[in-house]
């Protein structure tokens, strides 16, 4: 399919030498299909809640805030957590504030390294080669 797209050109050594490897891959029966693959769609989640009190000229602001992110690659994520404390005093043109913001991260790699690693041809290859060996 790629070849009657025209991805390749017979006339450049370069990319010949491309096809002829994935070429000698397929023939050989490696599985490069990487949707079989310890993948999985991130679907992200995003809470916040937000207190607010205003009392004559003072505003008071509490914000508490999560983020839950799973990785392409099962078993990574990134989780976020935070808190932003808000005060501010206005009495006629003079306006007093501060703020206060804390926050964590978490993440955590997943077991097969990462995406980019994980799709090189020589990674995939030795994947397969090692489900090989282990039927």
């Amino acid at each position: 399919m790629e070849w009657d797209a025209g991805v390749y050109d017979p006339t450049n050594d370069k990319s010949m030498n491309r096809y002829n490897s994935l070429l000698r891959n397929v023939l050989a029966g490696v599985d490069t299909y990487w949707l079989s693959k310890p993948l999985r769609t991130a679907f992200q989640h995003r809470h916040s809640h937000l207190l607010r009190v205003v009392l004559m000229s003072l505003d008071i602001g509490l914000d508490l805030n999560t983020t839950f992110t799973p990785g392409v690659m099962k078993g990574s994520s990134q989780n976020i957590k935070s808190i932003n404390f808000n005060m501010t005093y206005r009495k006629e043109n003079i306006t007093i504030g501060a703020a206060l913001n804390l926050s964590e991260s978490r993440g955590h790699n997943s077991p097969y390294g990462s995406f980019a690693e994980y799709t090189s041809s020589k990674s995939l290859i030795i994947a397969q080669l090692n489900e090989l060996e282990n039927i």
